[in-house]
């Protein structure tokens, strides 16, 4: 049999629900339902039954899963840049609203209206420091984000 697990779940390797439905006789084995859906570090393990009835557990190295998938990834993801911000902070593809930024102790910052694609904000005169960025789309749609002020 054939299981998979996270490496920090390896001790419980005999409790896995193994992923071949049928004996193996090849020495190819094809994980069908790879890529995983958690990223995680993940190990395989092969158990070879004898006919005495034993089992024995070999384990595979370590496999660091990534999820893909298309329908995770956020074309029009609201980016800000550069971080750290040295004059100009970049606000891209969010939509028409407003940006309020805050700084960490909770000090209002200034309140900014976006209305395109790509829009700077002046934070020269803003101290170094961890900045809060909260953009509320006219849809209501709220993102916050963080940045620095370099």
């Amino acid at each position: 049999n054939i299981y998979t697990g996270f490496l920090s779940d390896v001790h419980n390797a005999s409790s896995w629900v193994p992923l071949n439905t049928s004996l193996i006789t090849d020495t190819l084995y094809v994980d069908e339902a790879w890529p995983p859906t958690t990223a995680d570090y993940y190990i395989y393990a092969v158990e070879a039954i004898y006919t005495t009835g034993e089992s024995v557990f070999s384990f595979s190295n370590t496999v660091y899963g990534v999820p893909v998938s298309v329908d995770e990834l956020e074309v029009n993801e609201v980016k800000v840049y550069p971080n750290p911000a040295r004059n100009t902070l970049y606000i891209e593809n969010s939509e028409q609203g407003i940006a309020v930024i805050y700084s960490v102790t909770g000090q209002f910052m200034g309140e900014y209206h976006l209305n395109d694609q790509l829009h700077g904000i002046n934070v020269s005169s803003f101290s170094k420091g961890l900045y809060l960025i909260k953009i509320v789309g006219n849809n209501n749609e709220v993102k916050s984000l963080k940045f620095f002020k370099d």
